[in-house]
């Protein structure tokens, strides 16, 4: 009876060793949460805790300003203000300030030796347009604007002004140049003319009146 009892005891004991692993083999398996999608701009963090997104602001429309004092410049009153107590100054820009090439320009080319004079054209102009918002063409693979360029500058040119900007491009070029501007990238160059202006002689008509006075005699 002791014996069967004991057998009875092991059995279950043995069946609870041989069923409590598999208890513990069984896991329960969650499904990761969905990740948004990516926009442009977005940042996603690495350790995968926090996510930031960026969203870029829209870019200002460029608009046009009015009244504009290049299309409308006859329209447009001279506005004068009173700076001071006893001084009136003009709003408005000069003519100079607003067509660039209506500024003075005094130039006075740089000489190593006073008593020498090397400078070449291209130089007289690149002096002339210092500071004045303009820049010269290169001239290459121009053949015409190239002559122009290593002409030897005259010596009445080495000093001059005040004069007007475009004047002084047309002077320094010469009777067989057009001088040319690009607005956009305020670049100036020249053209070689079809005939030299001074080549060509003025044709001038002369009239002449003769009076003829017949005295008879008595």
């Amino acid at each position: 009876m002791n014996k069967s009892l004991i057998a009875a005891s092991l059995c279950l004991i043995l069946g609870a060793c041989v069923q409590q692993p598999q208890s513990q083999s069984d896991t329960t398996t969650y499904p990761l949460p969905e990740q948004p999608l990516l926009t442009t701009g977005s940042q996603v963090n690495t350790s995968g805790i926090t996510m930031t997104e960026i969203i870029e602001p829209p870019k200002p429309q460029e608009r046009i300003i009015l009244p504009d004092i290049y299309q409308q410049a006859a329209k447009l009153p001279a506005e004068i203000i009173r700076h001071g107590r006893y001084t009136l100054v003009s709003m408005s820009p000069e003519e100079g300030q607003k067509y660039l090439l209506d500024q003075l320009v005094t130039v006075k080319v740089p000489q190593k030796n006073k008593n020498r004079y090397t400078a070449t054209v291209e130089q007289g102009l690149k002096t002339t347009l210092n500071h004045t918002g303009f820049a010269l063409c290169s001239g290459f693979g121009q053949a015409d604007t190239a002559t122009l360029f290593s002409r030897p500058l005259p010596k009445v040119h080495y000093q001059f002004g005040p004069m007007k900007l475009s004047d002084a491009l047309q002077m320094l070029a010469g009777p067989a140049y057009d001088v040319t501007l690009n607005d956009i990238t305020r670049t100036i160059c020249f053209q070689s003319r079809p005939v030299p202006e001074r080549a060509i002689a003025p044709i001038v008509l002369t009239t002449t009146t003769v009076t003829t006075e017949v005295i008879e005699d008595e």
